[in-house]
């Protein structure tokens, strides 16, 4: 399924009956647009589609405060971005261009750029990472990134948890359907490929 630019809201219905197992349809229901903070972590808002194009027009408001969030959630002082900017919204703009059908949802996902006071916010990380690749190609380079997504995978077993494959003292998932009886690498490599990462 290609997710084409977001022209409009019409562009993004979808079929709401979908299944982390179901056939993708062609348009999403809703949006996501998403952003890392300066821990790392996803932070963003969900628009249904019928909030996708006042999204795109305006953007979506969030509170600068949630940068200043520790792992913990709770508000870090001395920031800047709380009491002392009176807890202003930022406009959060979601990436059309780079959007993505999210396969295990009814929805699409985007990138999202952080705006504070009409102006790029200079902390954002992907502000920062924007400065550094102009930096880069000031000098006739061209960055390139490799990504390598490590995660523990687990089984609900009797109210706990236990290794998904059941390999005693393994560290990783060896590949093939022997050790992956429920087709979960199979599954996560098809929604790669749906969502154009080139896996």
């Amino acid at each position: 399924v290609r997710v084409p630019p977001m022209p409009g809201a019409s562009d993004f219905e979808r079929d709401s009956s979908a299944r982390p197992d179901a056939e993708p349809a062609s348009s999403p229901r809703s949006l996501g647009a998403y952003f890392p903070d300066l821990n790392g972590i996803p932070r963003g808002k969900e628009v249904a589609s019928g909030a996708i194009e006042d999204a795109l027009e305006r953007g979506i408001p969030l509170t600068a405060s949630i940068f200043a969030l520790d792992y913990g959630g709770d508000a870090v002082e001395g920031t800047g971005l709380g009491p002392e900017i009176l807890f202003r919204d930022l406009v959060v703009r979601p990436d059309s261009a780079g959007a993505r059908p999210c396969p295990w949802t009814s929805g699409a996902i985007a990138a999202a750029d952080v705006e504070l006071d009409g102006e790029l916010a200079r902390f954002a990380p992907r502000t920062i990472l924007r400065r550094v690749v102009a930096d880069y190609r000031g000098l006739g380079l061209e960055p390139v990134v490799g990504v390598e997504l490590e995660f523990h995978v687990l089984r609900a077993d009797d109210g706990g948890f236990r290794p998904y494959d059941d390999v005693p003292g393994a560290l990783y998932m060896p590949p093939g359907r022997a050790f992956d009886p429920h087709g979960l690498v199979e599954r996560l490599h098809d929604w790669s490929e749906e969502m154009g990462l080139g896996v």
